[in-house]
């Protein structure tokens, strides 16, 4: 295995013993020979693999074009910008905790 992420053997007795945490490095080597996300092996964050995460981009991409869609309806359609911000401002303050952490999320 160490020779598969390029890594020392000692290095990674060391890690399969949980005496030592992997460098960037090998995380990234072991990451590219896997296929699986770092974010679901470091973070615990779906997908577990790339080419699921690459999939779901897709469908962002389509979610992507429908708000700036809306956006663009927004700004030519003073009623519409106003029914909006009147519901995210009445959703904001009725889900707060949501909210907040989506807040942290983004940052």
């Amino acid at each position: 295995m160490s020779d598969c992420f390029g890594i020392d053997p000692v290095n990674y007795t060391r890690y399969e013993n949980c005496k030592m945490f992997p460098g960037f490095m090998a995380l990234y080597r072991f990451a590219k020979a896997t296929g699986i996300s770092l974010d679901w092996f470091v973070c615990n964050r779906e997908p577990m693999y790339y080419k699921e995460l690459t999939e779901n981009k897709k469908v962002e991409l389509i979610e992507d074009e429908e708000i700036k869609e809306m956006l663009e309806h927004a700004k030519r359609i003073p009623l519409l910008r106003h029914e909006l911000l009147v519901y995210f401002y009445r959703f904001k303050e009725e889900h707060k905790e949501m909210t907040a952490a989506a807040d942290v999320k983004s940052v």
